[in-house]
């Protein structure tokens, strides 16, 4: 059995605490700064222990992030829309295998801009 599992076993025990509005945001607060669960907040006051802390997302930075995704997908999208006209159009074989070329040229372009966008974010921070 894994730790995890034995922990999870052990914790059979409900404790019931009833607070004032003031003591629970109180507790809110406190456990919102340390990125704590209150149960493991509460743990890791009575029995002095360091628990995991859950990894708080950046609102700020998951927008600018959605951003820059929608306009990749927004290029995508007019790539896709040029293409379907070439292929309805009549023009001539030599001018579509260049236009081709350019869409293929753009779309390596907008891959390699993600892999270096996504290494520059993935990349711990200091």
């Amino acid at each position: 059995m894994k730790t995890a599992e034995k922990n999870r076993d052990n914790k059979v025990k409900k404790i019931t605490l009833r607070l004032s509005e003031k003591e629970h945001e109180i507790l809110k607060k406190l456990v919102e700064k340390e990125g704590l669960t209150i149960n493991d907040f509460i743990r890791s006051k009575i029995l002095n222990f360091q628990p995991k802390r859950k990894v708080k997302e950046n609102c700020e930075e998951k927008k600018r992030l959605l951003y820059e995704i929608h306009k990749i997908g927004v290029n995508l999208n007019q790539i896709a829309r040029l293409t379907n006209w070439l292929l309805k159009a009549d023009i001539p074989t030599e001018e579509s295998l260049k236009y081709f070329g350019k869409i293929a040229n753009s779309l390596e372009e907008i891959e390699k801009d993600l892999k270096i966008f996504l290494l520059e974010e993935l990349k711990p921070k200091a």
